[in-house]
C-alpha cells in the first residue's frame, strides 16, 4: 500500500491519523487513546489520492504553453 511513498510520506501519513484521532477523542467519538489500523489505512488512500492530483496538475502545467487546452 506505501511502496511508492517515501519515509517523509509516511511519517506524514501517521502524524496525520493521529491527529486525527485525537480530534476524535478529544470530541469523545472515539474512546481508545491509541489510533486503529483502518485509521492508518484511510490516512494513507487520501495521501495517494492527493498525490496523484497533484502529479495530474504537474504534468497538465509542464506542457508548452502553446500545446495547452484552453
Amino acid at each position: 500500500m506505501t511502496i511508492e511513498l517515501s519515509g517523509r510520506d509516511i511519517a506524514d501519513i501517521c502524524k496525520d491519523s493521529e491527529r486525527r484521532w485525537a480530534a476524535m477523542y478529544i470530541r469523545k467519538e472515539k474512546k481508545e487513546i491509541l489510533p486503529d489500523l483502518e485509521n492508518y489505512k484511510r490516512c494513507v488512500v487520501s495521501r495517494l489520492e492527493q498525490m496523484k492530483n497533484v502529479n495530474k496538475q504537474f504534468e497538465a502545467s509542464s506542457k508548452p504553453y502553446w500545446s495547452r487546452a484552453g
